[in-house]
């Protein structure tokens, strides 16, 4: 069986942000916990959010650590959730590499239907990365373009991404 991470970007800087935590994922987080111990739901949040209020959902928050953001995003391109979002999964995904076969990254407004998520991703023999620019090499061609790969970037060279079919 193929263990899933459900990784979902997370905020509290909008009221519906918080109800969505308190009503919908504490709830699917409970219950995925107690009855599909292949799927683990973990909320990602920036180093400066209070987790406070989260403490009954600590097994499941990453909060990636304080990162400078210039190294990921030039700050004329920065914006709100650039190049936050970015930083939050790439730091879920360095904590979580060996521990799960397949990762679904979402954001809080998105409900699943949990038993046609799992019978989808245990019915592939492969999943390959999906996303808004799949069907070209849209990705990469972006990092080029803006200047996101080199020596002193995250991504030193375009062979670094190899290993990823698609984008």
């Amino acid at each position: 069986m193929k263990r899933i991470a459900i990784l979902v970007i997370a905020a509290t800087t909008q009221p519906v942000y918080v109800h969505y935590i308190n009503h919908y994922w504490t709830e699917f987080i409970a219950y995925t916990n107690a009855h599909t111990p292949h799927i683990r739901v973990f909320l990602l949040f920036e180093h400066h959010v209070d987790l406070r209020p989260y403490e009954h959902l600590r097994d499941n928050i990453i909060q990636e650590p304080r990162v400078d953001y210039a190294r990921l995003c030039r700050p004329e391109f920065q914006m709100a959730g650039v190049p936050g979002i970015l930083s939050k999964t790439m730091h879920a995904l360095e904590r979580l590499q060996d521990t799960y076969d397949v990762f679904f990254r979402t954001n809080l407004g998105t409900l699943i239907r949990l038993p046609r998520f799992d019978e989808f991703v245990q019915t592939r023999e492969r999943i390959i990365y999906s996303g808004a620019a799949v069907w070209t090499d849209a990705l990469r061609d972006d990092a080029l373009v803006h200047d996101r790969i080199g020596p002193d970037k995250s991504i030193k060279s375009l062979s670094e991404l190899d290993g990823y079919p698609g984008n």
